[in-house]
Protein backbone atom coordinates (compact mmCIF):
# COMPACT_ATOMS: atom_id res chain seq x y z
CA UNK A 1 0.00 0.00 0.00
CA UNK A 2 1.31 3.25 -0.84
CA UNK A 3 1.52 6.28 1.46
CA UNK A 4 -0.90 7.95 0.50
CA UNK A 5 -3.60 5.39 1.10
CA UNK A 6 -2.06 4.48 4.48
CA UNK A 7 -2.59 8.35 5.31
CA UNK A 8 -6.36 8.45 3.89
CA UNK A 9 -7.38 5.63 6.16
CA UNK A 10 -5.31 7.27 9.05
CA UNK A 11 -7.35 10.37 8.84
CA UNK A 12 -10.67 8.46 8.16
CA UNK A 13 -9.93 6.54 11.29
CA UNK A 14 -9.94 9.66 13.38
CA UNK A 15 -13.27 10.56 12.45
CA UNK A 16 -15.32 7.43 13.57
CA UNK A 17 -15.24 5.45 16.86
CA UNK A 18 -12.21 4.03 16.54
CA UNK A 19 -10.24 7.16 16.68
CA UNK A 20 -13.03 8.71 18.71
CA UNK A 21 -12.91 11.95 17.19
CA UNK A 22 -9.30 12.67 18.09
CA UNK A 23 -6.31 14.89 17.51
CA UNK A 24 -3.03 13.78 17.50
CA UNK A 25 -3.27 10.36 17.15
CA UNK A 26 -0.93 7.24 16.40
CA UNK A 27 -2.11 4.38 13.97
CA UNK A 28 -0.25 1.18 13.91
CA UNK A 29 -0.65 -1.62 10.90
CA UNK A 30 0.47 -4.65 10.04
CA UNK A 31 -0.03 -7.73 7.97
CA UNK A 32 -2.82 -10.18 9.41
CA UNK A 33 0.04 -12.56 8.95
CA UNK A 34 2.10 -10.76 11.45
CA UNK A 35 -0.82 -10.52 14.02
CA UNK A 36 -0.29 -13.04 17.28
CA UNK A 37 -3.61 -13.87 19.67
CA UNK A 38 -3.80 -16.33 22.00
CA UNK A 39 -6.44 -17.51 24.26
CA UNK A 40 -5.30 -16.04 27.73
CA UNK A 41 -5.49 -12.33 25.44
CA UNK A 42 -8.55 -10.06 26.53
CA UNK A 43 -10.92 -9.21 23.73
CA UNK A 44 -9.75 -6.87 20.84
CA UNK A 45 -5.88 -7.28 22.25
CA UNK A 46 -3.69 -8.28 19.89
CA UNK A 47 0.61 -8.45 19.77
CA UNK A 48 3.02 -8.88 16.87
CA UNK A 49 5.09 -11.73 15.68
CA UNK A 50 7.71 -9.45 14.15
CA UNK A 51 8.29 -6.22 15.51
CA UNK A 52 9.83 -5.24 12.49
CA UNK A 53 6.65 -5.88 10.00
CA UNK A 54 4.54 -3.01 12.46
CA UNK A 55 3.92 0.22 10.90
CA UNK A 56 2.79 3.43 12.59
CA UNK A 57 1.65 6.53 11.35
CA UNK A 58 1.24 9.51 12.95
CA UNK A 59 -1.92 11.64 12.72
CA UNK A 60 -1.77 15.09 14.09
CA UNK A 61 -5.25 16.74 13.35
CA UNK A 62 -8.21 15.74 11.23
CA UNK A 63 -8.79 17.25 8.09
CA UNK A 64 -12.33 17.39 7.32
CA UNK A 65 -12.48 18.04 4.10
CA UNK A 66 -10.25 14.69 3.22
CA UNK A 67 -13.00 13.22 5.53
CA UNK A 68 -16.52 14.85 3.57
CA UNK A 69 -14.34 13.71 0.29
CA UNK A 70 -13.88 9.81 1.56
CA UNK A 71 -17.53 10.25 3.07
CA UNK A 72 -18.86 10.67 -0.30
CA UNK A 73 -17.62 8.01 -2.46
CA UNK A 74 -18.10 5.43 0.47
CA UNK A 75 -20.18 2.15 -0.38
CA UNK A 76 -21.49 0.23 2.13
CA UNK A 77 -22.83 -3.35 0.51
CA UNK A 78 -24.42 -6.05 2.92
CA UNK A 79 -23.47 -9.27 0.42
CA UNK A 80 -24.98 -12.62 0.63
CA UNK A 81 -21.83 -14.36 1.79
CA UNK A 82 -23.15 -18.33 1.29
CA UNK A 83 -24.72 -17.64 -2.26
CA UNK A 84 -21.62 -16.26 -3.25
CA UNK A 85 -19.52 -19.57 -1.85
CA UNK A 86 -22.64 -21.70 -3.16
CA UNK A 87 -21.82 -19.74 -6.84
CA UNK A 88 -18.07 -20.38 -6.38
CA UNK A 89 -18.15 -23.79 -5.44
CA UNK A 90 -20.61 -24.26 -8.43
CA UNK A 91 -18.19 -22.31 -11.15
CA UNK A 92 -15.59 -24.51 -9.33
CA UNK A 93 -17.44 -27.73 -9.89
CA UNK A 94 -18.53 -27.15 -13.59
CA UNK A 95 -14.60 -25.92 -14.20
CA UNK A 96 -12.97 -29.42 -13.07
CA UNK A 97 -16.03 -31.10 -15.05
CA UNK A 98 -15.28 -29.51 -18.71
CA UNK A 99 -11.33 -30.30 -17.52
CA UNK A 100 -12.26 -33.98 -16.78
CA UNK A 101 -14.40 -34.45 -19.97
CA UNK A 102 -11.21 -32.99 -22.01
CA UNK A 103 -9.22 -35.22 -20.55
CA UNK A 104 -11.02 -38.37 -21.10
CA UNK A 105 -11.96 -37.33 -24.62
CA UNK A 106 -8.33 -37.02 -25.32
CA UNK A 107 -7.31 -40.04 -23.97
CA UNK A 108 -10.26 -42.00 -25.86
CA UNK A 109 -8.74 -40.22 -29.19
CA UNK A 110 -5.38 -42.04 -28.17
CA UNK A 111 -7.02 -45.12 -27.56
CA UNK A 112 -8.19 -45.95 -30.51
Amino acid sequence: MTYFVISQCSLYLTQHPIGNKKDNITVIYTPWSNLRKDGSMAAGQVSFKDEKKVKRIHVVSRENFIINRLNKTKIEKHPDLRQEREDRQRELRKRDQTELLKRVCVYAIFAK
